[in-house]
């Protein structure tokens, strides 16, 4: 039960996450640092998957807003989380043993 807790309150977080970030990034994206060609030619690519979806110039912005915003959000959670794991061997020497 604790692990099926776990995968969902991270998936719930990478969803808040994501959106939050987008919505940031949307509105402030001078301050949000940009990605390669590659990332567009990639969400161009998925925008275009349904055949009969015509794909406007707003889906594929949506689509790279929501791509570029989960891969950032997951990158930083997964620095986040392996700083708190590794904590006491990184603190190690500067911290005052009882």
């Amino acid at each position: 039960m604790k692990v099926l807790l776990r995968i969902g309150m991270l998936l719930a977080w990478l969803a808040f996450g994501t959106v939050a970030y987008g919505f940031l990034w949307s509105r402030h994206l001078d301050l949000f640092p940009s990605w390669p060609g590659w990332m567009a030619q990639l969400a161009y690519h998925v925008t275009q998957l349904n055949p009969t979806d015509t794909g406007t110039m707003e889906d594929l912005t949506v689509t790279y807003m929501v791509l570029v915003s989960f891969i950032n959000v997951s990158l930083l959670t997964m620095i986040g989380w392996l700083v708190w794991r590794n904590r006491n061997r990184i603190a190690g020497p500067f911290c005052k043993r009882r």
